[in-house]
């Protein structure tokens, strides 16, 4: 990790630190729009704090997978701490450099560092295809890292961080091919599937063929085509059939049926830099249709026509949803 660092420019690093003084000064209660602007000048001045600025969005997206309190503590601002010992904290966090104790099982693997040194990654709002060394293709979406390793006995993918597509090559490639997931192991046969790693499950979305997953205690189940998976380290839940559109990230769509409006704006968040705070209430609406991922300002806009919310843009990487 210390290594990552010393590869910093000194202009990211002092980026870093910025970033880090920043988020002290967002979070606090004190927290004015006279602070938000500051802010938003500081982060348009130049590519450098834009940088340093994505990889805190990206230690948010890693806690999310963490345990509560672990994830709470690591950014919690603590108004026992002088402020410069908090900011130090936040620059620790977003270096990775073990904020987040070395106690938890989740730290090693699921660490800011450990997405900023994946073999392929994405940043928020993008989607990228990878090549890989078999012929095998693989796309991930929003947000999202894997790390690649091709042996001479097997072919494994690691998913660090949100969510990715996979084709498997037709060649004769005898080795084994693997998807390694926190709750378990993926063997596709011969197929295109998704998997999405979740806070406390994985879920699979098999299109073609089938994919055997395999649970830490030996549990085995085998997913057949136009089937969804969904699963934790300890048991498979039911069945599902695939809906239609669940694959539309591929074309930077959201296909969206009857889903609870809160749950659309979570999904959208995805691709969005920032925050969206949506208010629980807004559970009661439902949503239908197609959205473009790359342009999540005119779906917000959508929803603020559609129902009788409003959406507040505090800032271009800030924005509420509430009942109007």
């Amino acid at each position: 990790m210390k290594a990552a660092l010393a590869r910093l420019t000194p202009q990211q690093r002092k980026a870093l630190a910025d970033t880090a003084q920043w988020h002290v000064e967002l979070t606090a209660d004190s927290n004015t729009d006279k602070t938000q602007q500051a802010w938003q000048g500081w982060l348009s001045k130049q590519p450098e704090n834009q940088w340093a600025w994505q990889q805190l969005e990206k230690l948010q997206q890693q806690l999310k997978q963490l345990p509560g309190d672990v994830a709470f503590d690591s950014l919690k601002p603590d108004i026992a701490e002088q402020p410069s010992n908090t900011r130090r904290n936040v620059l620790k966090s977003i270096a990775g450099i073990g904020v987040i104790s070395s106690s938890s099982w989740l730290a090693w693997q699921y660490s800011p560092a450990s997405l900023m040194l994946a073999d392929h990654s994405t940043h928020t709002g993008e989607i990228r295809e990878v090549q890989l060394a078999d012929g095998s293709t693989v796309m991930l979406n929003s947000a999202s890292a894997i790390n690649v390793h091709f042996s001479e006995v097997e072919r494994r993918i690691r998913l660090q961080q949100g969510e990715i597509m996979i084709s498997t090559s037709s060649n004769s490639d005898i080795r084994p091919f693997y998807v390694q997931t926190r709750q378990g192991l993926l063997k596709p046969l011969g197929t295109r599937f998704s998997v999405q790693q979740q806070q406390d499950k994985t879920v699979l979305s098999v299109f073609e063929h089938q994919v055997k997953v395999s649970l830490p205690d030996k549990q085995q189940i085998i997913c057949p085509a136009g089937q969804k998976l969904a699963f934790t380290n300890k048991q498979f839940e039911p069945l599902t059939a695939i809906v239609d559109g669940e694959d539309a990230w591929l074309q930077q769509k959201l296909i969206i049926n009857d889903m609870p409006l809160n749950e659309f704006l979570a999904e959208l968040a995805r691709y969005r830099p920032g925050v969206i705070r949506v208010d629980p209430e807004l559970a009661k609406y439902h949503i239908s249709g197609t959205f473009d991922v790359t342009n999540t300002e005119q779906a917000l806009m959508a929803v603020s026509r559609l129902f009788p919310v409003s959406v507040t843009f505090r800032s271009r990487y800030w924005v509420s949803v509430r009942p109007a």
